[in-house]
């Protein structure tokens, strides 16, 4: 009996390294609708329900990022290490056809796994400033899927490299004409992350620096995304400072909440600057300095090079409230300045990210052209 190909799908630990894959694996599904599909990843009940929409299976390994501190350091090795032999059991035992690894620590375990196996393996570099693993290993991918041109001044010669952007979930197809005909009054939507404990010095930052611009604000309705445990502290500081705002623990509906917007305060995730891209959505970024390798900075000057955002630093001389007041002294008030970063941000979205990259994984699984069966 001939078995149908497997993509085993490797990634999690955040949304952002999820919803790339997924869109990618939606693209496959619909060329071959008998082709497997698993998803390894960081075990998280949320990110497991999200996966299984789409893919058959799900599993997950143990796995660490860098550590910050001597017992972060005895856990990265433990977990690291039988993360990358339980990545290579999983790899033989379901009979992987091809790996696609979207980034992040289970990512990196089970590309290690796949090159000791020789299972073949396409990586998804999505940040601005590529990846320890990314370098380490892209010399030995059938691929190095890149979301930047500027990342291939970083990756060692002989990789093999292809320019294809950073898939977005389909909620975004179309946003651009949504921002288009949004009329009434502006909107400022503030996203703080999913993670409350590294959201909370942001918080705190953008009603601090909102307290300062109460005159700019006017005819604007703000929406603030608090994250995990700190509804109630916005809440109370927004009440504090005489500001009406929306407050909310997650947005269910990001690509409607990126389409009502007028401008955002948020992280630069790579996967979240594909998403400003799609909307067209004029952006203030804030990198969080805990992110690895200090990618996030990489990601926001690539952003605001590009004349989509501009910038305000946490851990800069000044305080953050400072910066993001004098950017949104700005951008509040000059219209002309964010329609200018609407169209360089349409101008640097790749809509077609994910049938690039499932073309390419079609290719290396012998299931011809994705495009050809659209």
């Amino acid at each position: 009996m001939i078995r149908s190909p497997h993509l085993v799908l490797a990634g999690g630990g955040c949304l952002g390294n999820l919803y790339p894959g997924l869109a990618v694996a939606k693209q496959l599904s619909q060329l071959c609708p008998k082709l497997e599909l698993s998803f390894v990843g960081s075990g998280e009940p949320s990110e497991r329900h999200e996966a299984l929409t789409v893919c058959h299976n799900y599993l997950s390994v143990p796995a660490q990022p860098m550590p910050r501190s001597p017992l972060e350091g005895i856990r990265y090795l433990t977990d690291n290490a039988a993360g990358y032999w339980a990545s290579r059991w999983l790899l033989g035992e379901k009979n992987a056809s091809l790996l696609l690894a979207l980034g992040g620590p289970v990512s990196a375990v089970m590309a290690r796994a796949a090159h000791s196996r020789r299972t073949p393996f396409v990586l998804l570099e999505a940040n601005a400033r590529p990846s320890r693993t990314a370098r380490a290993l892209g010399g030995f991918a059938e691929a190095v899927c890149l979301s930047h041109p500027e990342s291939q001044t970083g990756m060692p010669v002989e990789t093999p490299l292809v320019v294809t952007g950073t898939p977005t979930r389909a909620d975004f197809d179309g946003v651009p004409r949504l921002v288009a005909e949004h009329a009434g009054q502006k909107q400022l939507l503030v996203m703080a992350g999913a993670n409350g404990k590294r959201a909370e010095n942001l918080n705190r930052g953008v009603v601090a620096a909102l307290t300062q611009v109460p005159q700019q604000l006017e005819g604007w309705r703000i929406v603030h995304q608090a994250g995990q445990g700190q509804l109630q502290k916005v809440e109370q500081a927004y009440q504090a400072s005489g500001l009406d705002a929306l407050v909310v623990t997650q947005l269910d509906e990001i690509a409607t909440a990126f389409a009502a917007s007028d401008l955002a305060i948020c992280r630069a995730g790579a996967s979240t600057l594909a998403e400003l891209a799609a909307a067209g959505l004029p952006s203030i970024l804030v990198p969080d300095p805990a992110a690895p390798e200090n990618q996030q900075a990489a990601n926001a000057a690539n952003h605001v090079a590009a004349g989509c955002a501009v910038s305000a630093m946490e851990n800069a001389s000044e305080p953050l409230e400072i910066g993001l007041s004098r950017q949104l002294t700005e951008l509040l008030t000059n219209d002309l300045r964010r329609a200018q970063m609407t169209k360089a941000s349409e101008a640097i979205s790749r809509p077609d990210a994910a049938l690039r990259i499932a073309e390419i994984c079609a290719g290396l699984l012998g299931l011809g052209s994705v495009r050809a069966a659209a």
